[in-house]
């Protein structure tokens, strides 16, 4: 099989590709965008990214998805057999603030990947959408089928690709998948999310602000186990056609991810709380019972766990600050 990953040298992106090149070629198309002010991370990690990338044997294509003839040229040259759509924009403060660029970045350029599947060798679509597309719980668990209702613009491009998605597929006669993660974390990541600017700042011994009291619950799933959801959408015969929530499947507080923090790795943290500055929607677990009976998804890794390989990579590989 041959296997299309749009960002395929991102975060997930780069654990996703390693899985996959265990069952067919892999191309990676990737525009190499840092969408944060510069910071001495984005370099060294997208070295060690490509540097994994190499190893895996996967092959790379400098593309942007905002782009048609760049994207029909990718397909044409190719011609892959499962394209996995995660080129975006991933932060949702960025979206946020950068509306025209969410739209050409996550809503037009997801259009113009899937209107050129038409005539295309693609038998099958994987969408990476979000948790943020069900705005805030209503309960503090949802499943698949529970309203969406996203209350901010990163929320609502990743909605809006889900209906693009089906949609386009639909038309073509393709098999598609959607995926919603939820705060994703892990060794490599340099989009500033909250759980690496906790970790970083614990592991070089300086004061951690958070927003809020601490209380807000989240599905902390680290990228290994995300990038296993992404392969069993991209390979199982079971996915076609389905959205899945892609998540650990048990939400933490903030409070309870820093008190793991300080009986595991760093007793002594410092952590200051502020009032909220954004308006972020109220999340909490996801159930994964559809992906698990369905795709024999097990996630592996505990917060305990997730935060320990974590740790070990930043003693491994940061200088001292």
């Amino acid at each position: 099989m041959k296997f299309l990953i749009t960002g395929g040298c991102g975060f997930i992106g780069t654990y996703l590709s390693q899985l996959l090149s265990k069952h067919g070629e892999v191309y990676c198309l990737d525009n190499f965008t840092n969408f944060l002010m510069p910071n001495s991370n984005y370099i060294s990690y997208l070295s060690k990214r490509l540097e994994l990338l190499t190893e895996a044997k996967v092959k790379f294509i400098r593309g942007d998805v905002r782009y048609l003839d760049s994207i029909k040229k990718t397909l044409d040259m190719v011609k892959p057999d499962v394209v996995v759509h995660l080129a975006a924009i991933p932060i949702a403060k960025v979206c946020n603030e950068q509306i025209q660029n969410t739209f050409s970045t996550n809503m037009t350029g997801t259009v113009n990947l899937l209107s050129s599947l038409e005539c295309s060798s693609v038998n099958r679509f994987v969408y990476a959408s979000s948790s943020f597309v069900y705005g805030n719980f209503k309960y503090s668990c949802v499943k698949e089928t529970s309203t969406t209702n996203p209350i901010d613009l990163y929320g609502a491009s990743k909605l809006a690709g889900e209906t693009f998605t089906k949609m386009f597929c639909r038309r073509f006669g393709i098999e598609w998948v959607i995926l919603r993660p939820s705060a994703v974390y892990g060794a490599l990541d340099c989009n500033s999310r909250v759980t690496q600017i906790i970790l970083e700042k614990a592991h070089y011994n300086k004061p951690i602000t958070i927003d809020g009291d601490g209380e807000q619950r989240l599905d902390f799933t680290y990228v290994k186990d995300t990038a296993e959801c992404f392969k069993l959408a991209a390979t199982h015969p079971k996915a076609k056609n389905e959205i899945f929530n892609a998540t650990y499947g048990k939400a933490h507080t903030i409070n309870e991810f820093l008190g793991i923090l300080r009986k595991f790795c760093f007793p002594n943290i410092s952590v200051k709380y502020i009032k909220q500055k954004d308006e972020r929607p109220k999340r909490g677990t996801l159930k994964i019972k559809k992906i698990s009976t369905m795709l024999g998804y097990k996630p592996q890794y505990s917060l305990e766990r997730g935060i320990a390989e974590y740790v070990q990579f930043l003693r491994e590989n940061s200088n001292e600050k």
